[in-house]
């Protein structure tokens, strides 16, 4: 069983052992894309090509591909830059790649620089390429045949670029697809939780806002009551205690045995809209 089965798209895969029997076959193009990224504080990294590995060994019959130099675009300060479809088809042509061709790559380090013009491709309509599953790694260990020195050379070919994908956009296609997912969200949060208003305006008519009221008070209150911050209701006439605390406004009173000034929110709760509050030794509110 192939080591590519379980992938969605095994294809894209090609095992050492398949590539060994492909070997010699003229619409075989093997692309060694080894690339160095050398750390350099100056410019965060310089770029090298792995050509020198590359002569040192590779698989018989590969080419080597220099990413920045063959296939980026010319930028003064960025690397890397994706060709357009003109200078992309005339640069795969110089490495023999057209019409029918089965394409390899594979890189001595970091399986990023196969993927990416194995990506590269995909991007300009060709899709049949594969990346060296385990790389020249795995190759080597194997002990499968390798070749030293340069390249040797191919028949060039015409590459045709069948379309353009656009797998590749740019800032304000980025900007766009931002804004549209945040508006999506907004919207998903809208539906599964209503827009609420602001604090200060969820008060009822006596001042204290309906989400501690329903909190906080027992069902079918009718009688007023007079609450202030750092009070509670007597547990014994059917009350709940309330527990809201402003710690802020206690920071701002200074010592912690002066007594908080009265919260404007919690300042009267007046159920019986309009009666008068009941005394505070009745059955009303007790001090702490």
């Amino acid at each position: 069983m192939s080591e590519a089965q379980g992938f969605a798209h095994p294809e894209f895969l090609v095992e050492t052992d398949r590539l060994a029997a492909q070997l010699g076959d003229p619409k075989l193009i093997v692309l060694d894309c080894t690339m160095h990224l050398i750390p350099d504080p100056k410019i965060t990294y310089t770029v090298k090509p792995g050509r020198e590995d590359f002569e040192k060994g590779h698989i018989p019959g590969a080419q080597f591909v220099d990413l920045q130099a063959d296939l980026s675009a010319k930028h003064p300060k960025l690397r890397f830059m994706l060709p357009n479809a003109e200078e992309f088809a005339a640069a795969m042509g110089r490495f023999g790649v057209g019409e029918g061709s089965r394409v390899v790559l594979y890189s001595t380090t970091t399986p990023q620089w196969a993927s990416r013009i194995w990506w590269m491709l995909r991007n300009y309509g060709f899709d049949n390429a594969a990346v060296l599953n385990g790389g020249f790694a795995k190759w080597a260990r194997e002990g499968r045949p390798v070749e030293t020195g340069p390249a040797k050379l191919r028949p060039s070919a015409k590459f045709v670029v069948r379309e353009d994908r656009k797998l590749m956009v740019g800032k304000e296609a980025v900007l766009g697809a931002v804004a549209l997912r945040r508006a999506a969200c907004r919207q998903r949060r809208q539906h599964l939780w209503p827009a609420r208003p602001h604090r200060r305006q969820r008060q009822c008519a006596g001042g204290l806002p309906a989400r501690c009221r329903e909190r906080h008070l027992p069902a079918g209150a009718g009688a007023a009551r007079q609450i202030r911050c750092g009070r509670r209701l007597r547990p014994e006439a059917g009350d709940h205690l309330l527990r809201r605390r402003h710690r802020g406004e206690r920071r701002r009173a200074g010592p912690s045995h002066a007594r908080p000034p009265r919260c404007a929110a919690l300042r009267r709760l007046d159920v019986g809209m309009g009666q008068r509050p009941e005394s505070a030794d009745g059955n009303g509110l007790i001090d702490r």
